[in-house]
């Protein structure tokens, strides 16, 4: 199977058919023009930044492939199978507006491209891609999937200690020095998760000094 990579545009907003039990209202943002400052409109569709946007969007996706034929895990709603005759023919697992599948067959090829025309796809990877922080790539030829978090990672930034607030290494984190801490452990575990598994029980000890870590435990992200 050759493996693929999907990310839909400006996602949420595709969730149809919302119902509300009571109206919902905002204020206009400001610069639209033919509109006053402060106008009051009502939300109608599905929005960035409500609660409950993410299971919108969810269900409006899930329901599409349901109508497709792929029907989800027993043990994870956002990985689907798709069989024809009870031979499996595709595969595909979603994250919020990112997906990543592979298959053969009439009817996954007809599926996926069912799905694309459902969904404003901005891109649409073949063999290569990245799927929750991890890039991948396959040998066309052999199949092969080797996967990386080297862009993830680089991007990381542990906390940042002077040479004098080390020379006391217990002395208790600033707020601002715990913002950061939780912020790379947090990076560290999703890495632990997807390709790293032994950095675990670093992270793991790093993340156990919350709430009150001191200069010294958060001094470990660093060497990460």
């Amino acid at each position: 199977w050759d493996l693929q990579f999907g990310d839909v545009h400006c996602a949420f907003p595709e969730a149809k058919n919302i119902k509300r039990r009571e109206p919902l209202f905002t204020t206009l943002p400001k610069g639209i023009p033919g509109h006053p400052e402060g106008e009051i409109l009502e939300v109608v569709g599905n929005l960035y930044g409500k609660n409950d946007a993410p299971f919108e969007w969810f269900q409006e996706f899930d329901s599409h492939m349901q109508r497709l034929g792929f029907r989800p895990s027993r043990l994870d709603p956002c990985l689907y199978f798709l069989r024809d005759q009870g031979q499996l023919v595709g595969v595909l697992a979603c994250h919020v507006d990112d997906s990543i599948t592979g298959g053969a067959g009439s009817k996954y090829t007809e599926a996926i491209r069912l799905l694309r025309e459902r969904f404003p796809f901005r891109k649409w990877q073949v063999h290569h891609g990245e799927f929750c922080g991890t890039n991948y790539t396959q040998d066309p030829k052999t199949k092969i999937i080797q996967g990386n978090q080297s862009k993830f990672v680089e991007k990381m930034r542990p906390v940042r200690f002077s040479r004098q607030r080390l020379r006391d290494t217990k002395a208790k984190a600033t707020d601002y020095e715990i913002a950061q801490g939780r912020s790379c452990f947090g990076d560290g575990g999703w890495v632990c998760k997807e390709t790293r598994p032994d950095l675990s029980c670093q992270v793991s000890f790093g993340q156990s000094c919350f709430p009150s870590p001191t200069v010294g435990d958060l001094a470990q992200g660093a060497a990460m």
